[in-house]
């Protein structure tokens, strides 16, 4: 869920409401510039990593925040907290009633004119490249789970499809039986960043789900 400026919507009991009422919620572009936990949220596990600040005047850019409610906490274990606007973690299986782990990855991915990447001194020309090393790390060292990537990734797609195809054998019952053949997305513009994504989900066996699930 793309929010921008958390902080503003906090004090909304309607807004707070709302969020309660999920049991895992991911949240991008929260500008917040600290990993303490927020008191509305006090039924949750929050898993978060801080805006980053890109110079000495104006606002702190990104930010992800993870919320899991604590009737789950005993099922989480985090594995990297450390990356820009990147957070990790796995799921139990047992939250799914799954036969297998889920690692889970919030992320937010800066828009390609965007100072971080000179703040980063050339190091990396898009956080897509970033993400796709750490699901290939947790694929050698978490064997056998399932994926699921969200956030905002400032990557337009368009109607285009991956290379996944709906008989591999590794592909989860609920994508064999629930999405559709053809992505159906009102966006019809394709970027540079949505085929690095495209590439993404080839390279690390990933499907898109906006745009083919039923109703989307």
């Amino acid at each position: 869920w793309n929010v921008e400026g958390l902080l503003s919507k906090l004090g909304e009991a309607e807004f707070t409401q709302y969020v309660s009422s999920f049991d895992i919620i991911c949240f991008t572009e929260t500008f917040l510039a600290f990993q303490s936990a927020l008191d509305c949220f006090a039924d949750f596990v929050q898993f978060s990593r801080p805006a980053v600040k890109l110079s000495d005047q104006g606002r702190r850019s990104g930010g992800v925040l993870i919320l899991v409610k604590r009737t789950l906490e005993n099922f989480v274990e985090i594995i990297d907290l450390t990356l820009d606007n990147i957070v990790l973690l796995k799921l139990d299986r047992t939250v799914f009633s799954s036969d297998r782990h889920v690692i889970l990855c919030g992320a937010y991915v800066c828009p390609p004119d965007s100072p971080y990447y000179k703040h980063s001194q050339g190091a990396i020309t898009s956080s897509i490249s970033v993400i796709e090393q750490c699901l290939l790390d947790c694929a050698e060292k978490f064997e056998q789970s399932y994926f699921l990537l969200c956030g905002d990734f400032n990557a337009r797609t368009g109607n285009l499809n991956n290379s996944l195809q709906e008989d591999e054998e590794d592909i989860h019952e609920f994508i064999q039986s629930e999405l559709c053949g053809h992505r159906q997305s009102q966006d019809k513009i394709v970027n540079a960043f949505g085929r690095m994504l495209l590439e993404m989900c080839a390279t690390c066996n990933l499907t898109i789900l906006n745009g083919t699930c039923p109703g989307d």
